[in-house]
């Protein structure tokens, strides 16, 4: 959740190994990036590359201290 919200950078994995992604500054869940160029290769065309798209998941914590909670309500608050 902070990642989403401060932004971030992450590693992925891809057909090709790693590669590093930028995660902007309030990034939503299942929003789509595109790492252009790391996909498959094209079919019939074996020096060109399709794209390569990465779903965000966000994880959203279950249980929270009663403090935590309190800085939760008081970010709530502020906005």
């Amino acid at each position: 959740v902070f990642d989403s919200m401060l932004g971030t950078t992450v590693q992925v994995r891809t057909i090709d190994g790693q590669a590093e992604i930028k995660v902007p500054a309030g990034t939503q869940p299942e929003t789509r990036m595109r790492i252009r160029g790391r996909g498959v290769p094209k079919l019939g065309k074996p020096n060109e590359r399709g794209d390569h798209y990465i779903t965000m998941k966000v994880e959203v914590p279950r249980k929270l201290s009663q403090k935590q909670m309190d800085m939760v309500e008081e970010l709530k608050n502020m906005s």
